[in-house]
């Protein structure tokens, strides 16, 4: 596919360029402005893959819209083992919102069989960028538990004893993705499923170790979504200090 053969009703013909506050439509611009064009898709493209594998990974993403990109239109640094600092251009990650799901669908279709990968070039420059067997992978959508822990500070509002089920409002939190305010699925996986414990955590303020049942949607903002906590314990160190200080109060 060649991006600078462009007509009326080809896969471009939809496209459109978010800068700032401005969404224009693409088609009248594409041929006077070829290189805008084809930067602005592909920054898109890496910029979605950054996003991707810094959510995939765990890592807290932070997204800075600046001119200062050092001549590109998207720039990855200040990178740690937890946090991913993402440099665009202003307009880029819009821009490569509205073309995710397409992108998405493109890498869907590389089997590493039939199609081993779906490349575009530009004609000028011969510059590319393509998807491979291992964009259809990274793009694709993907539900699973995580095996990390994480702390939460929560109150149990409804429950199942049946189901060892139930909705937790959050308080705090030690994930990003888990937003303190907002309630959340639960169910409780381990030792915990004695009637007594149940009353314990019933609208109780108490830390909990959860782990996350995530879903990851290329085509969704945000990219993470958090579908259920599983809880495998909780803090039973606050309900001793809790104790001493009503016997010491008394």
């Amino acid at each position: 596919m060649k991006l600078m053969n462009v007509e009326e009703g080809s896969l471009i013909a939809g496209l459109k360029i978010a800068y700032s506050d401005i969404i224009v439509p693409a088609i009248p611009l594409i041929i006077e402005n070829k290189e805008i064009i084809w930067n602005s898709i592909k920054s898109s493209y890496e910029f979605l893959k950054a996003k991707i594998t810094a959510a995939k990974e765990g890592k807290e993403l932070t997204i800075t819209q600046t001119t200062d990109t050092g001549g590109n239109n998207f720039l990855v640094k200040d990178v740690s083992d937890s946090t991913v600092n993402i440099y665009v251009y202003p307009g880029v990650d819009r821009l490569a919102d509205e073309l995710s799901p397409e992108f998405a669908s493109m890498a869907k279709m590389v089997d590493g069989d039939q199609i081993s990968s779906v490349e575009f070039t530009n004609s000028d420059t011969h510059d590319d960028f393509k998807f491979t067997p291992e964009d259809k992978e990274l793009f694709s959508r993907q539900t699973y538990t995580e095996d990390s822990v994480i702390t939460i500070t929560g109150k149990i509002y409804g429950g199942d004893f049946k189901s060892q089920s139930g909705k937790i409002d959050v308080i705090s939190s030690s994930d990003f993705n888990v937003v303190s305010g907002d309630m959340y699925p639960f169910k409780i996986n381990g030792n915990l499923d004695t009637e007594e414990t149940w009353k314990e955590m019933f609208l109780e303020e108490k830390t909990y170790f959860c782990k996350k049942r995530i879903e990851i949607n290329t085509t969704k903002n945000p990219i993470i979504s958090v579908l259920e906590l599983i809880i495998i314990d909780f803090d039973t160190k606050q309900e001793i200090y809790e104790t001493l200080y009503l016997d010491l109060d008394n």
